[in-house]
């Protein structure tokens, strides 16, 4: 019983994932169509090839795709910075300045 209620779950899941990509790539095939030909000269495509425009974008475009979580990657970045900030710091010249006094007799 809980195995075919997991088979379940597992096929709505690949439907709702395949019924996902078919939405995106008619609202990509619409958009296309209606503005790729007339501002580049750029030939109209079908639904299948929008799909795989859209799967291709997603695969490029999106952070980590395959990798988890954006958090972690945001984290990493995070810690990245806040260590380059304090080595910036730390250098002389570099402190933060609340306040800049600039000498009115010298021009810049």
């Amino acid at each position: 019983m809980k195995a075919l209620k997991i088979t379940g779950m597992v096929i709505g899941g690949i439907g709702f994932f395949a019924l996902i990509v078919a939405a995106m790539a008619w609202i990509l095939t619409l958009l296309w169509n209606w503005l790729m030909p007339m501002l580049f000269s750029l030939p109209e495509i079908s639904l299948w090839q929008a799909a795989g425009i859209f799967i291709l974008s997603k695969i490029l475009f999106t952070p980590g795709f395959g990798k988890g979580s954006d958090h972690k990657q945001s984290t990493k970045s995070r810690k990245w910075g806040e260590n380059f900030r304090k080595k910036m710091e730390d250098r002389k010249g570099f402190s933060h300045c609340t306040e800049v006094k600039v000498d009115p007799g010298t021009t810049e």
